[in-house]
């Protein structure tokens, strides 16, 4: 099947929104090559609405992270399931959805920590196994915010924003199953706290959004991020 087939399938499933032509452009990425019936299963888990049990609120004033069957580290593991390149993907969705939260409380001129989003991006993405980029970026990082003071009025929200983007490094541990589900209950973990009045349903909303277009092979969001980052570098 052509790209221009498969085009004309994505324009009419968006237009009509039916779950019929959805199926149809699916099962045309499939016999094209463009995916696989493990990543058509991650998507129908990621599509999946959560039962009613667990549309709980990661935080409250005063009330701490659900936790066990019904928290966000129960339906990390179940991605488990999905492999090592769904969590680091779903930790890096997550990790990005908190960097406006970050620069709004971070030190002024601070620019460590969207590199290292863009070489963990870029590591992400591609092939390579080289963690050299993102090793220096972070040690630059670990130099520099040793001597950091958080604003006295800052909430928990920056802080944690923080904590979640470091902990999609070091990529060396980041290179096994157990390693990137540690990355992504983190990550999960922290935007709960940078954003306790919202429930689980719209952080896997921010995942959804970015596993969706690779596991169905029509788009990259996590390259194109990063390519999109080296051509504002490359204007300034």
């Amino acid at each position: 099947m052509s790209d221009a087939d498969l085009r004309e399938l994505e324009r009419k499933w968006r237009e009509t929104g039916s779950v019929e032509d959805e199926a149809s452009w699916e099962r045309a990425l499939l016999r094209a090559g463009r995916t696989d019936e493990a990543r058509l299963e991650l998507v129908e888990f990621l599509r999946t609405p959560l039962p009613n049990r667990r549309r709980f609120y990661f935080f409250g004033p005063n009330r701490p992270l659900a936790r066990g069957e019904d928290g966000a580290e129960r339906w990390v593991q179940e991605l488990a399931s999905f492999g090592h390149e769904a969590l680091l993907r779903t930790a890096f969705a997550g990790a990005v959805d908190l960097l406006p939260v970050y620069l709004g409380e971070a030190p002024d001129g601070d620019t460590h920590v969207p590199e290292l989003l863009c070489a963990v991006g870029r590591w992400i993405s591609s092939d390579t196994t080289d963690t050299h980029e993102a090793d220096r970026v972070h040690a630059e990082l670990s130099a520099s915010c040793s001597s950091w003071e958080w604003p006295s009025t800052h909430t928990s929200a920056g802080p944690a924003a923080f904590r979640a983007i470091l902990a999609l490094h070091p990529l060396d541990q980041r290179q096994s199953l157990e390693g990137a589900t540690w990355s992504a209950r983190h990550v999960a973990r922290n935007w709960g706290i940078a954003n306790w009045e919202r429930p689980l349903c719209d952080f896997i909303r921010v995942v959804r959004a970015e596993l969706v277009p690779w596991a169905l092979g029509y788009s990259d969001p996590v390259r194109e991020r990063v390519e999109s980052r080296q051509r504002e570098a490359a204007r300034e």
